[in-house]
């Protein structure tokens, strides 16, 4: 499983934006390989795509946007382009995507692209895990997926898990409730409502720091200490000639920053924001 050797996402973000901490990026120090030169863009600079509150990667309520919605901002911006991000609930950002009407959607996991009816998927800008959140007082005892099956768990509506849990869902054999966001599932954990929640642990720690209704309750849940996965985010440009084009320039972008790749997508804390 890959390891994060940074701090955790949500202490970093509340140390850089309290004043008394800076970072600078993870940026490699050897010279990228050579990217193939993107034709010229067509059309408006201002790259224009849709997202959701999941802190600390992405929310309109975040400093920046989010740390996520930092990192794509910056790369953007060396490479000349400016960054607009409307942010609102996943469901609704999928459908916007799916009209057409916005260069793309972030963050995405891989398999997403299959789901897209239209969908340019870049190469990963960060690595990360989802976990399951379980009750201190019933903690979970699985090895396989499928040993899953025993418990009720939450997910969250329009979310992507693994292609192996959904699964399972879909076909009866794993039981989840469904839930408009991670908050909810949360506090239906504490209640032992639900056995456990899937969740991002970058997101289950922001959230209970940050939470007024979850505080009460962070010594009542946990993470499971086993891992489900570990999951690639990624942004979904819409598959016409001007989304692949933004695709080839993010890349490009990543590639100057040192990012891109599996091993080199570790969480980037930014330095400074880029004035739009």
């Amino acid at each position: 499983m890959l390891k994060s050797r940074l701090i955790p996402l949500w202490a970093a973000l509340l140390l850089l934006f309290g004043g008394s901490l800076g970072h600078t990026a993870n940026v490699s120090t050897q010279s990228p390989p050579q990217a193939d030169k993107a034709p010229p863009l067509e059309g408006s600079k201002t790259v224009h795509l849709v997202s959701l509150f999941w802190p600390p990667y992405v929310g309109k309520e975040l400093p920046y946007g989010g740390i996520d919605t930092e990192l794509i901002r910056q790369t953007l911006a060396e490479e000349g382009l400016r960054l607009q991000v409307d942010f609102m609930p996943w469901p609704r950002a999928l459908a916007m995507f799916e009209t057409g009407t916005v260069d793309g959607i972030y963050p995405e996991y891989p398999e997403r692209g299959d789901k897209h009816t239209h969908c340019a998927m870049s190469n990963a800008y960060r690595t990360t895990v989802l976990s399951i959140a379980e009750s201190v007082r019933k903690p979970l005892e699985w090895k396989e997926t499928s040993d899953l099956s025993r418990y009720r768990l939450g997910i969250v509506r329009g979310y992507l898990n693994t292609p192996q849990f959904d699964s399972l869902v879909a076909n009866g054999i794993i039981t989840a409730e469904v839930e408009p966001t991670d908050v909810i599932n949360l506090r239906k954990v504490a209640a032992q409502r639900i056995d456990g929640a899937l969740i991002d642990p970058e997101v289950f720690r922001y959230l209970i720091e940050s939470d007024v209704s979850l505080q009460p309750l962070r010594d009542m849940i946990a993470l499971n200490p086993q891992p489900l996965a570990d999951r690639t985010l990624h942004i979904c440009f819409h598959d016409d000639a001007r989304g692949r084009t933004l695709r080839r320039i993010f890349h490009a972008g990543l590639e100057q920053r040192g990012l891109g790749q599996p091993e080199k997508s570790d969480p980037q804390i930014p330095q400074q924001a880029i004035s739009e």
